[in-house]
């Protein structure tokens, strides 16, 4: 589908942000996909602040002019300091802010009370450490789980979803964005660490005998794999209350529930990879599951996305491990001292 200005500026960067949302986000219909897609690239733009390697009161700073200058006006932002795969982003930040002003008064309204309110939380946390479970669920609001209430919202804005039904989502819109964000905190640790940022929960860490220094060691990983497990569990009853989010979307607005199952079930898929994996703290890359899963979500959930009994039929089957075969990382953990 061609995009036209002032939306083609910010199509053709998606893809090469994030490939996997640029895959979910054609589902939605139109002009709901230009929306978020304009909504998903300023929450880029402030998370590549964040985690920029600018010192902290210049990422601060930035954060706070970038918020300010949604509606008027042109941020600072510097060329240099982020991972290269965003740099073609951050250059074309106003043409960002262009699609955004170009937006309906309401969606508008929207993107800027909760861009803003990232921003705020972002800035708190650039230098806090992660000590507890607690700690981590309120970063994660920041960077995700208010993303739940912002396409709640969207959705609410856009005619999607009546009123009614919006207030039976909101409860667990902060919960569907969580289970979304924590998926890559478990699966990207060592990445993390390779970039000085540790999101595992110190407590967590220290409850096995570990530090952030220790926990990618060969002769820790049995007690990685014990932390690791500490936090699947607790990632389970975030991707249960996304369930129930998903299956409370009206039946009739099949792109919306199919633009939130695939990356619900994507996430689900993941843990099971990442659960009992050596793999992530001693592989060389981070786990991603199998193509051939990601395929048949994709095809499952076309098919089948509308029916909330077999939502929760495939969920339990994900969640009991009925749909895992026997891997071969469960053998090497049983022969690791």
């Amino acid at each position: 589908m061609t995009k036209t200005p002032p939306f083609a500026g910010g199509w053709s960067v998606l893809p090469r942000v994030s490939r996997s949302f640029a895959l979910v986000i054609r589902w939605l219909p139109r002009p709901l996909d230009d929306t978020v897609m304009v909504a998903y690239l300023l929450c880029r733009i402030a998370d590549t602040l964040e985690d920029s390697r600018l010192p902290v009161p210049e990422r601060r700073r930035l954060l706070e002019g970038f918020a300010s200058s949604l509606e008027a006006g042109r941020p600072a932002i510097p060329e240099s300091g982020y991972p290269e795969m965003y740099r073609c982003l951050m250059a074309r930040t106003d043409e960002i802010l262009a699609a955004y002003r170009a937006l309906p008064g309401p969606a508008r309204d929207v993107l800027r009370s909760r861009v803003t309110e990232m921003c705020a939380g972002m800035s708190r946390w650039i230098d806090r450490e992660i000590v507890t479970l607690a700690d981590q669920d309120e970063y994660c609001y920041y960077v995700a789980g208010l993303v739940g209430h912002l396409l709640t919202d969207l959705f609410r804005a856009s005619g999607r979803v009546n009123d009614r039904d919006a207030e039976t989502l909101a409860p667990l819109a902060r919960d569907f964005g969580l289970a979304l964000q924590k998926v890559n905190i478990l699966r990207d640790l060592r990445e993390d660490l390779q970039d000085g940022r540790c999101y595992w929960p110190r407590e967590t860490l220290e409850r096995h005998g570990l530090t952030a220094q220790t926990v990618l060691r060969p002769e820790n990983v049995k007690r990685s794999l014990a932390a690791m497990d500490d936090l699947v569990a607790d990632h389970w009853t975030y991707l249960g209350s996304a369930l129930r989010y998903l299956t409370l979307l009206p039946a009739s607005e099949f792109r919306v529930r199919i633009f939130c199952a695939i990356p619900l079930f994507m996430a689900v898929a993941t843990v099971r990879c990442c659960q009992g994996n050596p793999a992530v703290f001693l592989g060389p890359h981070p786990v991603k599951i199998p193509g051939r899963w990601v395929r048949a979500i994709i095809m499952r959930a076309l098919s089948l996305g509308s029916s909330n009994d077999f939502l929760r039929s495939w969920y339990r089957r994900w969640q009991t491990g009925v749909l895992d075969r026997p891997s071969p990382w469960q053998a090497v953990a049983a022969l690791i001292p």
